[in-house]
């Protein structure tokens, strides 16, 4: 069977998580001190962006698993679209004309993949 019939859709991610975790930890000890630390506030970004993808993980896993995998691809292809949304609408970030292009390829593509 795949690797999801062997371990789950949990224990991937959980994985995953604990092996980042560990490089996570190597390299800020090796950093220069000033570069180590994200501060107080940036912990907590931290953690709420390693939420969202570990929420983005689980339910990719879970689509793969319960649903067709042509869907849950095309869906999950779309993850820089919704980057791009956010970085918008919180940080104000403002796209040139060449990256419009990109999202409309990426947009494309998830609509040939599609169908």
């Amino acid at each position: 069977g795949s690797l999801t019939d062997d371990l789950g859709v949990y224990w991937p991610v959980l994985l995953t998580r604990f092996v980042q975790l560990i490089l996570a930890y190597g390299l800020m000890t090796v950093a220069s001190p000033a570069n180590a630390a994200p501060g107080r506030r940036g912990y907590g970004v931290l953690a709420i962006a390693g939420l969202f993808d570990t929420a983005g993980l689980l339910a990719f896993n879970l689509g793969v698993e319960h649903g067709y995998t042509s869907t849950t691809a095309a869906l999950t292809s779309l993850y820089s679209a919704v980057t791009i949304a956010l970085a918008w609408t919180f940080l104000r970030e403002r796209l040139l004309p060449l990256q419009w292009a990109g999202v409309a390829v990426v947009l494309t593509g998830v609509l040939f993949v599609s169908l």
